[in-house]
């Protein structure tokens, strides 16, 4: 994965446009834009979910498809 930067004055543009927090799904869109829909913001238990079901499922073509697009223990370290 490419290491992506958003420069801080449109960190600072957001923070300006909000009243009082940024929530999650707002933070998202956001990071979805400014990535040009490269990145995207997805919620920790869902991956855990999904890891912990792929360590579950017998289907190996679907472990093998999984696998083949995300890495697991790469993914370990900022779960």
């Amino acid at each position: 994965m490419n290491n992506k930067h958003i420069p801080q004055t449109e960190l600072q543009k957001l923070a300006s446009n909000t009243i009082r927090s940024i929530s999650p799904h707002s933070l998202g869109q956001w990071v979805k834009s400014q990535t040009n829909n490269e990145y995207i913001i997805i919620n920790r238990m869902f991956v855990k979910n999904l890891m912990d079901g792929v360590v579950a499922t017998q289907d190996k073509n679907f472990n093998k498809a999984i696998a083949s697009k995300w890495n697991f223990d790469d993914m370990m370290i900022w779960l």
